[in-house]
């Protein structure tokens, strides 16, 4: 009964502690509700790991990593997504804990990977929260889930709009949704985009289509992705 009713709690509360989470006395006051939070994300019930997924992107907003953010509250706020990840079945239904798992791991992105930050915070969150998922997971989730974010992340959106409180008025967070990133920073960082794009092609087979001439959807978006990022 308590872990069922508990997500709703843990929302609440990171709504009145916004901003209040980047101490270690903050964190000491409320590490009782994170521990019990992160036990149930990583226990068997997959209901009740969806209800604590639709909760933690209320986390990820709470927190805002940025580069004062310590390490192990990094490497917390992506832990869930990797375990849930793990078990992604690309047959189950859109509110399954797959795709709410990828919805999350979006929202992440969107938090982590927007506009305006430094070059050098950059280059933490891609290494976190691109490089190391897709290392970890990417194979097993698939690059038609996984390009698509690429896609999103390198385009050229000269009228993006990005919303700090979008996690509150809205709940769905697509790859389209993703900022795109510095264009001056891609450029200086082509190795480490094509490191992840290795990554991903590493279990990634051309022919994907039932007609077999090579122009599935993986097909193109890899050819779209090249043109992006040697534009």
């Amino acid at each position: 009964s308590a872990a069922v009713e508990f997500p709703q709690v843990f929302a609440i509360t990171l709504v009145f502690l916004r901003n209040k989470l980047h101490t270690t006395e903050d964190w000491e006051r409320v590490k009782p509700f994170f521990s019990f939070a992160t036990a149930a994300i990583n226990g068997k019930d997959r209901q009740i790991k969806i209800e604590y997924m639709n909760v933690w992107r209320r986390f990820i907003w709470a927190i805002m990593p940025n580069r004062s953010t310590k390490p192990s509250t990094r490497s917390l706020l992506v832990q869930p997504i990797l375990v849930n990840l793990s078990l992604f079945k690309p047959e189950e239904h859109p509110k399954g804990l797959g795709p709410t798992t990828m919805n999350t791991y979006h929202c992440l992105l969107y938090y982590a990977l927007r506009p305006n930050l430094a070059f050098d915070q950059l280059d933490i969150f891609w290494d976190q929260y691109i490089a190391n998922v897709f290392s970890k997971v990417g194979g097993h989730i698939g690059t038609s889930y996984t390009f698509p974010i690429l896609l999103s992340l390198l385009r050229r959106h000269p009228q993006f709009m990005w919303d700090e409180t979008r996690v509150i008025t809205c709940q769905s967070f697509s790859p389209s949704d993703l900022p795109p990133l510095d264009s001056k920073w891609i450029r200086s960082r082509i190795s480490r985009i094509m490191d992840a794009l290795e990554l991903l092609l590493s279990d990634w087979r051309p022919i994907d289509d039932e007609r077999g001439d090579g122009n599935g959807p993986a097909e193109t978006e890899y050819l779209a992705l090249q043109c992006k990022i040697f534009r």
